[in-house]
């Protein structure tokens, strides 16, 4: 499921975002898993982007069902 389609679900659900708004997991998916709007927030775009951007430049071919270990640098 893509970013825009998650926020018109969301949209649906609690109203529209603001235009700069990004709907952020608290915690990340399973691959595989399912979306929760209740572990869901609405986040800055630029922030989102610098967050969860190197985390997926760093996962971005690995396979389903793998074991992801994130750290800090």
């Amino acid at each position: 499921m893509t970013q825009n389609a998650l926020d018109q679900l969301l949209g649906r659900a609690r109203g529209p975002l603001e235009p700069n708004g990004r709907l952020t997991p608290s915690q990340f998916f399973p691959p595989g898993g399912t979306y929760d709007f209740d572990t869901m927030a609405v986040h800055d775009a630029a922030d989102a982007l610098q967050i969860r951007g190197p985390i997926a430049q760093k996962i971005h071919a690995v396979p389903d069902g793998a074991t992801i270990r994130l750290g800090a640098e």
